[in-house]
């Protein structure tokens, strides 16, 4: 929260005793503590009325840009202490404590707390209450069910905006951020003061794995009642960190973790946090497909979800599967393999649509899928050195984009979530899917990790045998005379691969990889591809040769 004031600083003078007792409520980050956040207790603080600020932290991360690390809570608490003694703030009258999650919902826990006759004041920040912050929503009808007073203060705002997100980024600039960070602290601080809070702001970072960990082993405990202390992380580098653990008895599982993600995440951007609805989403997609796929098993068994934690346990792929992007990086094809993932994947685009849209009505998963597809909108800019080069590319994405439809899609269908295991294809990772959007983007995710493939390792003839099983299972699945709409499949195939910063940085060194990319898409444009099948992927073989030769 950015609660501020230009209301001068806190002198110490004596308070007359009021006749109603006002409790000041401020929850937030805090992570870390500003010039505004200060402001704002001060400004409370000569509240003739207000008795006690009670400052709340919110217990979720906010991670450094550019960085899995975080500063914690703790570190948060120290940090605020440290900068409200070094302005003479009275400590007596303040209270600074951690909320077990959510700064919110503790807050509203005070209408329990509070002494009869005395009255609460939540605390916003100009900048939330003009963005229509609906956080307090519910206290007209909790105070008159406690019959507590109770009002939202809107706190005045300062002469400068400043928000802690902007204080993440000077902590992010390393040390030629110290000079930014410092201007964002109250003034009245004397530059050693300054220079030593940013010293332990710095000192404080911990990496977000190590900071959720043990919230999540306690969430298991008290709300699912599972007992363990070996949490090990699924990959490094994280913003949403995924563990694996062992129960007594029984096979490995994996914990996903949103509890600390906003509604604001984004897709595809990395060490940016996703949508915090992702593992609700995952949970509806997965009870859906459970009833109507032909084959269950080849799909994860959700076996815990806590709506409060955002916490999901799910079943694992057996410890003997093998992911297909581990194959094809050792050049193992197979054909069959690809075919039972081109069988797979039609029978998700063959399920039924849900009753309700997975990401909520009306309009929830439309967002979401112009949210997926614009990231690669976006990111085609950063292909070329001159922007406009980009132009073709960008106009026909958005032809595609607006071809979609209502559905069942994956959203995420590429090698690194379908794995193999003793003739056996399945796929993971439901957290992107809706209930529309375009089938033929699934298609060409898959399509694109092979291409790469046959381009980086020179073969191309092995891979585009690959592409047409994969293909031809799919068609023959849906019981297709021709494959839905093959000139965007094209199309996603060209921009998945000039827009994916991994794809570029994997084929940068081919001088004339996004020239051919840009050919094969005016070709499409004039119309030379239109009658494209999947006998026809030689079109893209052509392409991988091309880059190939340069």
């Amino acid at each position: 929260m950015n609660g501020q004031s230009d209301t001068a600083l806190h002198t110490g003078t004596q308070i007359r005793p009021a006749a109603r007792a006002i409790t000041a409520i401020f929850p937030g980050s805090f992570k870390p503590p500003h010039a505004g956040h200060i402001r704002a207790i001060c400004h409370l603080l000569d509240e003739a009325a207000v008795t006690q600020v009670v400052v709340i932290i919110s217990n979720r991360c906010r991670p450094i840009p550019g960085t899995d690390d975080a500063i914690d809570a703790d570190a948060a608490r120290v940090l605020l202490q440290n900068m409200l003694r070094s302005v003479d703030v009275p400590m007596e009258r303040v209270r600074i404590e951690i909320a077990e999650h959510r700064a919110v919902s503790r807050a509203l826990q005070f209408f329990d707390e509070i002494e009869p006759g005395n009255s609460l004041w939540f605390c916003v920040g100009t900048h939330d209450a003009s963005a229509g912050d609906d956080r307090f929503a519910r206290i007209a009808a909790l105070s008159k069910e406690k019959g507590i007073a109770a009002s939202v203060k809107v706190l005045p705002p300062a002469p400068v905006s400043v928000h802690s997100c902007d204080l993440r980024k000077h902590i992010a600039g390393g040390q030629k951020g110290q000079r930014g960070f410092c201007a964002e602290l109250p003034p009245e601080m004397t530059a050693t003061e300054k220079a030593a809070i940013w010293t332990e702001c710095r000192a404080s970072q911990r990496r977000i794995a190590d900071i959720v960990k043990p919230k999540i082993a306690a969430a298991l405990r008290n709300v699912m009642h599972i007992e363990t202390e070996e949490l090990t992380e699924t990959k490094p580098r994280s913003v949403d960190p995924v563990f694996e653990y062992t129960p007594p008895a029984g096979a490995k599982c994996i914990i996903k973790y949103a509890g600390d993600t906003t509604a604001a995440g984004a897709f595809g951007q990395p060490l940016v946090q996703k949508p915090a609805r992702r593992l609700a989403v995952e949970k509806r997609v997965l009870r859906h497909l459970r009833r109507h796929l032909p084959a269950p098993m080849v799909l994860p068994e959700l076996i815990h979800f806590d709506r409060r934690t955002r916490i999901s346990v799910l079943s694992r792929p057996p410890v003997s599967a093998t992911q297909l992007a581990t194959d094809i990086e050792k050049r193992k094809f197979d054909t069959t393999v690809a075919a039972k993932a081109g069988r797979l994947l039609a029978a998700i685009h063959g399920a039924p649509l849900p009753d309700e849209p997975f990401w909520g009505p009306p309009d929830g998963c439309h967002e979401h899928w112009n949210a997926v597809v614009g990231t690669v909108e976006r990111q085609l800019d950063g292909a070329f050195q001159v922007p406009d080069s980009a132009e073709v590319p960008r106009e026909l994405l958005q032809h595609c984009i607006q071809a979609a439809k209502p559905n069942v899609v994956h959203l995420q269908f590429g090698t690194q979530n379908v794995w193999r295991d003793a003739g056996q294809t399945g796929v993971e990772n439901f957290e992107c899917a809706a209930s529309f959007g375009d089938q033929a983007y699934d298609l060409a995710l898959f399509i694109v990790d092979y291409v790469v493939v046959g381009i980086e390792q020179d073969c191309v003839s092995r891979v585009a045998d690959l592409i047409n099983a994969f293909v031809r299972a799919y068609r023959l699945e849906r019981q297709a005379k021709d494959l839905t709409g093959p000139v965007r499949l094209l199309i996603y195939v060209a921009c998945l691969m000039l827009g994916n910063t991994s794809v570029r940085n994997k084929l940068g060194r081919y001088t004339n990889y996004p020239d051919c990319v840009v050919r094969m898409l005016k070709r499409i444009e004039s119309g030379t591809e239109h009658t494209a099948t999947e006998t026809e992927f030689r079109f893209l073989g052509r392409m991988m040769q091309d880059c190939r030769r340069s």
